[in-house]
């Protein structure tokens, strides 16, 4: 197994795609908060919390905040 590269500058690492994690954006497309996503499903926040707490919709946790990729909000819609 290959190991991971640390940048001395901001200690981030090489990800299995090669990419630095900070280029991770690239893959995963824009994030957008769960007010957006309430916003573009037209639900309350609350819902969408129900829908990521549910393990319906994916979502990330960076710190207190959640942040939701595009990418699986458009997976979650052609499921609907």
């Amino acid at each position: 197994m290959p190991k991971t590269n640390t940048s001395p500058m901001f200690g981030l690492s090489k990800t299995k795609s090669g990419l630095p994690a900070k280029d991770q954006s690239a893959v995963i497309g824009p994030l957008m908060t769960v007010a957006e996503v309430a916003a573009h499903l037209r639900e309350s926040h609350r819902t969408t919390y129900r829908r990521i707490t549910r393990g319906e919709l994916p979502a990330l946790h960076l710190g207190r905040s959640i942040r939701i990729a595009r990418l699986e909000l458009d997976r979650f819609l052609s499921q609907r």
